[in-house]
C-alpha cells in the first residue's frame, strides 16, 4: 500500500512539474503544487533565466511567501489568473525585471506591495483587469520603462501616486476604464510620452492633475468617455503632439484652455478631433477661437473683410491700417491645419483646396478675426 501511494506521488510530480532539476530558462508555476516543489527543490536558486510566470486560468495558487529566494528575473513577471491570491508577499527580494511586468486577471489581489524592491523593467508594465486591486503601491522603486505603461479595468483602483518616481516612460502610457481613480497624480514627473497618451473610460477622473509637466506627447493624445472630467487645466505645457488629437464624448467637460497652447502654436500634426463634450469643448469650431482670443482690446470682427467668400482660387484679406497681421491659419472643420504658404499682398492661395467648409483664423496686433469659409 505504501508503494502504491509513493508511486502516486511520484506521478502527481511527474505530470505537475515541468522540470526535473532547477531550471535554466523560464519557469511556469501553473498551480500551488509546483509553486511548493520549486521552492523545494530550488531553496537556493535567485536568478530566472527567462520569463517568471505564476498562475493560469482558475489556478489555486494561494501562498507565495517560500519564493522569497528570487531576486532578479531576467525575462517577464507574470502573474495571472489567480482567484486566491491576495497579496504578492514572498516576490519581496526581486529587484530587477528585464522583461515585462504583467499583473491580470486576479480576482482578489489586493495590494502588490511586496514588489517594492525593483527599480528596473525593460519592456512594459500592464496592470490589467484585477478586481480588487486598490493601488499600486509596490512599483514606488520604479524610475523607468522601456515600453508601455498600460493600466486599465481595476475598478477597485483609488490612485496611481505610487508611480511618483517614474521619470521616463519611453512607449506609450494607456489608462483606461478604471472607474474609481479620480486624478493622474504620480505621472508630475514625466515630460515625454514618445508613443501617445490615451486616457479613457475612468468614471471618475475629475481633472489631469499630475500631468501639469508633460510638454510633447510623439504620438496620439486621445481623452474620451471620461464622463466626471471636468477640465484639461493641467495640460497648459503641452506644446507638441505627433499625431492626432481626440477629445471627445466626455460629458462633464467645459474647460479645454489647458490645450489652447497646443493649439495656438499648430502643436498638433494629425487631424483634430473635439466633440461630444459641452461648453467650449463641444467641439473644433467653439474650442479654436476661444484659444485664439488675444488678451487685448478687440476690435469688432467687421473691422476685417475677407472676400470673396465663396472663393474659387485667391482670398483677400483687408484689414485697418493701423493694425498689423501676425498670423493667418486655416483648419478643416475637423481640425487639420492647413498649410498656407506665402502670403502675398494680403492674399491666400486657395486653388489648392479641395471644396468645402473651412475655418479661417487671422490675428493682428490687436484682433483676432475669424469666420468660415466656403471652397467652391
Amino acid at each position: 500500500m505504501k508503494d502504491a501511494l509513493l508511486l502516486f506521488v511520484l506521478w502527481v510530480f511527474s505530470t505537475t512539474i515541468s522540470f526535473s532539476q532547477c531550471p535554466q530558462g523560464e519557469l511556469i508555476l501553473n498551480n500551488q503544487v509546483q509553486v511548493d516543489y520549486f521552492t523545494f527543490q530550488c531553496p537556493d536558486q535567485d536568478t530566472i533565466f527567462g520569463d517568471l510566470v505564476i498562475g493560469d486560468v482558475n489556478t489555486d495558487i494561494k501562498d507565495l511567501t517560500n519564493m522569497n529566494n528570487v531576486k532578479v528575473v531576467l525575462g517577464g513577471l507574470s502573474i495571472r489568473g489567480t482567484d486566491s491570491l491576495f497579496t504578492l508577499q514572498g516576490l519581496d527580494s526581486i529587484n530587477v525585471v528585464k522583461g515585462q511586468i504583467s499583473i491580470l486577471n486576479n480576482a482578489r489581489l489586493k495590494t502588490i506591495s511586496t514588489l517594492d524592491s525593483i527599480s528596473e523593467v525593460s519592456v512594459e508594465i500592464f496592470i490589467n483587469n484585477n478586481e480588487a486591486l486598490e493601488s499600486l503601491e509596490g512599483l514606488n522603486g520604479i524610475k523607468i520603462i522601456d515600453g508601455d505603461l498600460i493600466i486599465s479595468n481595476n475598478p477597485e483602483l483609488r490612485n496611481i501616486t505610487a508611480l511618483t518616481n517614474l521619470n521616463d516612460v519611453n512607449g506609450s502610457i494607456r489608462i483606461h476604464n478604471n472607474t474609481r481613480l479620480k486624478d493622474l497624480s504620480g505621472l508630475k514627473n514625466i515630460s515625454l510620452i514618445p508613443n501617445g497618451l490615451s486616457i479613457q473610460k475612468n468614471d471618475s477622473l475629475l481633472a489631469f492633475t499630475g500631468m501639469e509637466n508633460v510638454d510633447t506627447i510623439g504620438a496620439f493624445l486621445t481623452i474620451a468617455f471620461n464622463k466626471s472630467l471636468e477640465n484639461l487645466t493641467a495640460l497648459d505645457n503641452l506644446k507638441d503632439v505627433g499625431g492626432d488629437l481626440f477629445i471627445s464624448a466626455n460629458e462633464a467637460l467645459s474647460d479645454c484652455a489647458g490645450l489652447c497652447n497646443l493649439l495656438n502654436t499648430n502643436g498638433v500634426s494629425g487631424n483634430i478631433g473635439i466633440g461630444g463634450n459641452i461648453g467650449e469643448c463641444l467641439n473644433n469650431s467653439t474650442l479654436l477661437p476661444i484659444c485664439l482670443t488675444l488678451p487685448v482690446e478687440e476690435t469688432t470682427n467687421s473691422a476685417i473683410k475677407v472676400s470673396p467668400n465663396p472663393v474659387k482660387s485667391t482670398l483677400l484679406i483687408d484689414f485697418p491700417k493701423n493694425q498689423s497681421i501676425i498670423s493667418v491659419k486655416m483648419f478643416t472643420l475637423s481640425g487639420k491645419s492647413i498649410p498656407l504658404g506665402l502670403i502675398m499682398n494680403n492674399s491666400i492661395d486657395v486653388s489648392g483646396l479641395k471644396s468645402g467648409l473651412y475655418l479661417l483664423f487671422v490675428q493682428t496686433n490687436t484682433a483676432i478675426f475669424h469666420q468660415k469659409i466656403v471652397v467652391e
